[in-house]
């Protein structure tokens, strides 16, 4: 016992030595590459104070060289037919050796009017400028336009300025060149956090905010501030970024003249990025060193992800030897207890050993009893419990005529026996919806599910095997730690297949990956069950490219077309204005698409800071709809009952609508602020309808209501599993309920003396246990048996569907 206790404790010891020894590399690891960056932006930044303040240090020698020539100048002002002192003026300036080109200058009085303009660029350049030489700098702050980056260089002659324009085209290409990596850039900050030299993301800042048709004469003026996603990876046009908060690295600037920011902040492109910043009182701006950490960051992700699988294999290592040893150990135990000249011959052995051996199970001989092999998948297991309870319920309901359980059971078999595969008249869009709704329920990240607008009403397709494999495949990819998002797109491609577009933003999987997971081997018997009936079923699941990171999967199964999409289907416009809490991502954009479809002028907002800003500068501002994702907030009801009183403080009209996972959960808060409860994954036709709504209510799937009236207990089970399984909802009649109408009905047909009064063109079908005559039956009646299977039920719930909306209409 001592032993083993001491060996579990060294086994512990080294266990924990060795995942101790893996995270301190983790940490070196990181340490030395941020000291690296560090020391890199470091050099990067004293490299490029060196070019900057060359050049101000050659400008200063010309500039005193000109004073000196332009002090004997005869004044402007002299009377001279001959002499024309403005031309002189002009052949000194423009003759005189300037480093770049020079693009006009000005001459200004005391007042800072201009006395003379050279040229019209000086002319243009001059309204954008700020004439302020209180501060008696000689080089004013650079302007930055939409193809040039000018520096205004001011200087004072005889009690007038003289303020000139240069091209600072080649010290752009001089600070490119000192820049140690192609993933960083060398930048110009004024005191107000103001972009004052081009950025070399400056055509996506210019497509991103729209202003591509700019005059060549306007000046840039681009802030540092947080946009809510990656402005190199979006096509999103934004109005400003006024709305924004101001990036880490501006927050700082504000606090002390040089620094470091943290590593992975993000920067005014939404990219992660660190960067290093240090005040210029020559400049008067901050010059910042920055560099993209984008590469880093996969770079660690993969490190992280060698090192945990490297730390797992030597765990399992480590297990297996400390059991091997720790087996040794035992049988010297044994064979120490027995000793070596007290062992027992061998024929005593053995027969010692039968006396302790126990018998072997002696087989069941019954004739009247037949075991078959029961083989249950572990993810059916609880839902067939379930079923299991609530049929053993209805068996033990029944009259007490029957004998025993046995003979009810049998019944019941030879009644209820019904076909579970093959294809089936289905609708689609419920079908998945309902789906993935229930899985939304059970999982914590999120599900999001695009229908095309053309996608049919009704359809013929094997809806157990798109179950099986969309489950499989959705649990699948849910089942990866980097995985937090499955997107759903749902499409019909020629020749008739349904076509679903699974992606998800993890980790890319490679091809041949993707190929050993999906077909483990040439033999079809090693696929997965789901996979197996999606083949059977004529079905396809394949990987394909995805365009930048994640990767999406293709999930193709036959379909026969009942009925196009029903007209007037898509969205209607809405008047008014919304504002949608929502976090950046695939959600995000899910939800602008569905809401610009509707016309509702629409402002996304992604972070808590940047809603109550913008609540406090909207005063007079029109607000009709307040679209809140629970994923905004963590689904943090707390959190939700300040910002709908926050809101309600500025718009009392407001409507409130909430994106849940389990809107059951917010029953308490949607009595107190009339809540309008969208159900996850959301759909655009729940939007609709939440949005034109009058008063707090639930909105999810439109599932269609069969209203039973069964005969006896099992029979209403039996119903309510079939209904449920094809996508209705079943609902049963009270003793002395009325029919209601323009509802589906399923009444017994044993019982249809009963209701013969009440059936005025009401969309019926009568079911039965055993097959009965049915000459007594008018034609356009419907008649289903247990024994015809879910194919005929759904075909027969498909033709009162369908005159049920020909009656409406």
């Amino acid at each position: 016992m001592k032993l083993f206790s001491w060996s579990s404790l060294f086994f512990l010891l080294s266990l924990s030595f060795l995942w101790g020894c893996g995270y301190w590399v983790w940490l070196q690891t990181n340490q030395s590459q941020q000291t690296q960056l560090y020391s890199q932006l470091s050099l990067q930044l004293e490299r490029s104070e060196v070019l900057l303040e060359d050049w101000q240090r050659n400008y200063r020698l010309h500039l005193d060289y000109l004073r000196a020539d332009l002090a004997g100048m005869t004044p402007a002002t002299t009377d001279n037919v001959i002499y024309d002192p403005w031309q002189e003026l002009d052949d000194k300036i423009q003759h005189a050796p300037w480093p770049d080109a020079l693009l006009g200058y000005a001459l200004l009085d005391e007042a800072g009017r201009a006395v003379r303009l050279s040229n019209s660029v000086a002319g243009q350049l001059f309204t954008i400028t700020a004439t302020d030489f209180s501060s008696n700098h000689q080089f004013l702050t650079p302007m930055v336009l939409p193809a040039l980056w000018v520096a205004p260089v001011h200087l004072e002659l005889n009690n007038q300025h003289l303020l000139f324009w240069f091209d600072l085209s080649a010290l752009k290409q001089n600070l490119q060149k000192a820049q140690q990596s192609g993933a960083g850039e060398v930048l110009l900050v004024s005191a107000t956090a103001q972009l004052v030299s081009p950025s070399r993301y400056q055509q996506t800042l210019l497509a991103r905010f729209g202003l591509t048709d700019l005059r060549d004469d306007q000046s840039l003026k681009f802030q540092l501030k947080r946009p809510p996603e990656d402005l190199t990876r979006s096509s999103q046009r934004y109005d400003g970024s006024m709305a924004w908060p101001a990036t880490p690295l501006a927050q700082l600037m504000n606090a002390s003249k040089q620094g470091q920011t943290p590593l992975f902040v993000p920067n005014y492109l939404g990219r992660s990025s660190v960067a290093s910043w240090r005040w210029s009182d020559s400049w008067q701006a901050y010059l910042v060193a920055e560099r993209d950490l984008n590469s880093l960051q996969l770079q660690r992700k993969t490190l992280r992800q060698y090192l945990l699988l490297g730390l797992s294999a030597l765990s399992l290592i480590l297990l297996l030897l400390f059991w091997l040893i720790q087996r040794g150990v035992q049988q010297q135990e044994q064979v120490a207890v027995f000793g070596g000249n007290e062992l027992l011959p061998s024929p005593e052995l053995a027969e010692t050993t039968a006396e302790v051996t126990l018998p072997a199970a002696t087989p069941v001989t019954d004739p009247g009893l037949v075991i078959k092999p029961l083989i249950v998948e572990p993810s059916e297991q609880q839902n067939q419990l379930k079923i299991a309870q609530t049929l053993l319920q209805a068996w033990l309901t029944q009259p007490s005529s029957a004998h025993n359980l046995r003979e009810i059971s049998e019944l019941w078999l030879q009644q209820s026996r019904t076909e579970t595969q093959g294809p089936v008249y289905c609708q689609p869009a419920l079908l998945l919806s309902l789906q993935l709704t229930h899985l939304q329920q059970q999982v914590a990240k999120a599900l999001l599910l695009e229908l095309a607008p053309d996608l049919p009403a009704w359809v013929s397709l094997d809806a157990g095997a798109l179950r099986d494999a969309l489950d499989w495949v959705v649990r699948l990819r849910l089942a990866q730690h980097d995985v937090s998002t499955v997107m759903i797109k749902v499409v019909v491609t020629e020749p008739q297949r349904l076509m679903l577009e699974i992606s998800d933003d993890g980790d890319t999987v490679a091809t041949g990956q993707w190929l050993t997971l999906l077909h483990p081997g040439q033999d079809q018997t090693l696929w997965p069950a789901a996979l197996q009936r999606l083949q059977q079923a004529g079905g396809h699941l394949s990987a394909a490219q995805q365009q930048f990171s994640g990767n999406k999967l293709l999930l193709t199964l036959p379909l026969q077309v009942l009925a196009e999409a029903r007209p007037g289907s898509e969205l209607q416009l809405i008047d008014g204005a919304a504002l949608l809490l929502c976090p950046a991502g695939d959600a995000q954009q899910l939800y602008r698409r569905m809401l610009k479809q509707t016309g509702l002028a629409l402002m996304p907002l992604d972070d808590a800071a940047q809603f109550m800003q913008w609540c406090s500068e909207q005063s007079d501002a029109r607000l009709d709809y307040l679209i809140l994702d629970e994923a905004f907030i963590n689904a943090d009801q707390q959190i939700a009952t300040q910002v709908f009183q926050v809101v309600r403080r500025y718009f009392p009209q407001l409507a409130l609508l909430v994106l849940a996972k389990q809107p059951d959960q917010w029953q308490t808060l949607q009595q107190s602020f009339q809540l309008r409860l969208i159900s996850k994954p959301v759909l655009g036709g729940a939007l609709q309808q939440a949005l034109v709504a009058t008063e707090g209510a639930e909105f999810g799937p439109q599932v269609r209501r069969v209203w039973l009236a069964p005969a006896n207990t099992v029979d209403g089970w039996v119903l309510q599993q079939v209904l449920s399984q094809l996508g209705y909802q079943p609902m049963t009649l009270l003793p002395e309920q009325a029919l209601p109408r323009n509802e589906l009905l399923m009444l017994p047909l044993e019982n249809s003396a009963k209701w013969q009064g009440q059936l005025t063109q009401q969309p019926l079908l009568w079911y039965t246990a055993q097959p009965v005559a049915l000459d007594a039956l008018d034609e356009s009646q419907l008649v289903w048996t247990q024994s015809q299977g879910l194919a005929m039920l759904s075909q027969r719930l498909f033709q009162l569907s369908e005159r049920l909306i020909t009656d409406e209409n």
